[in-house]
Formats: structure tokens, C-alpha cells, sequence
């Protein structure tokens, strides 16, 4: 049954909570544990898991961006090759540990970050956050370049 948008498509009912964003609270939380794991990577203290959140941060961060006329992947792109390094290098020498260029793109895409969770809609961070499950479901990890050559593909998950 055709929806009353004429083509057969038949749009899901946003409610309230789905047009404002998420509870500040819910916010902060996200922001801390990126802000934190931020720190404990410039420090050589990170992990594993610290320094996923900081991928998907700047993944999602990235996403919401690009979807809101961002056009410009630079300081994402700066932000990923600097994880990507320090991944690269942890075999090596041990250390979780984010260089300072890599530091003050990834402050510069947390303070977005910040921004997008206090002013996004919360149905457009759940539609992000589909999208990233997506890629981390295919197996591979997030990963702006790769979202960034393929902008003109379309859009795998849709909601």
C-alpha cells in the first residue's frame, strides 16, 4: 500500500525524542569516554578497546558530518592515519600512544563530536551508528578514506 508520499514508501513516524537530541546526560557520558581515552592514548597508557572508541568517535563523527554538507575529510582523514599508526606500531614498541599531530586532529574531530551529540537529532546519530555496525559487521573497520571514496555509492543501510 502506497504511503502518503505517493512512491510506495511509507516513512516511520518520528517521535519526540527521535527529532531532539539525546538526553545531555547520555551526552557527556559518550563525550568523557572519548575525551578519556583521548588522554590515556596521548600518554601511552591506552588499550585495545580505547583506542576503538576513538575510531568509532571519528568515524561516526565523520559520518554526521559528511551527511550535514561537510565536505572537507582533511582533519578526519589526519585523525585516522594517526590510530592507524599508532595500531601499526604497538607490536613494536608496546605503547598505545597517539603522536601529537594525530592528537590535535582527534581534539579537533571530539570537540565536533561534542557539538554533533548536544545539537544532532538523535534518529540521525542512530542512523550513523548503523551505518559504522554495518562496517564493523562486514569486517573491517571504520574508516573515513574508504567512506569518503565511496560518497557518491549508495548508502547500504537505510532507515
Amino acid at each position: 500500500m502506497p504511503g502518503k508520499h505517493g512512491k510506495g514508501v511509507s516513512r516511520r513516524h518520528l517521535t519526540r525524542e527521535m527529532l531532539l537530541p539525546i538526553p545531555a546526560a547520555k551526552a557527556q557520558m559518550r563525550s568523557m569516554r572519548a575525551h578519556l581515552a583521548l588522554v590515556a592514548m596521548r600518554k601511552g597508557q591506552g588499550n585495545g578497546s580505547l583506542a576503538g572508541e576513538l575510531v568509532k568517535s571519528v568515524y561516526m563523527t565523520w559520518l554526521l558530518a559528511r551527511d550535514s554538507g561537510c565536505t572537507d575529510p582533511a582533519i578526519f582523514e589526519a585523525a585516522e592515519i594517526g590510530l592507524q599508526r599508532c595500531i601499526e606500531l604497538v607490536p613494536q614498541d608496546g605503547l598505545w600512544k597517539v603522536d601529537e599531530t594525530a592528537c590535535v586532529a582527534l581534539e579537533a574531530v571530539l570537540r565536533m563530536q561534542d557539538e554533533q551529540l548536544a545539537t544532532i537529532p538523535a534518529y540521525l546519530l542512530r542512523r550513523a551508528a548503523a551505518k559504522m555496525e554495518h562496517v564493523i559487521d562486514s569486517g573491517r573497520l571504520p574508516s573515513v578514506r574508504d567512506a569518503h571514496e565511496t560518497s557518491g555509492a549508495p548508502d547500504p543501510v537505510r532507515h
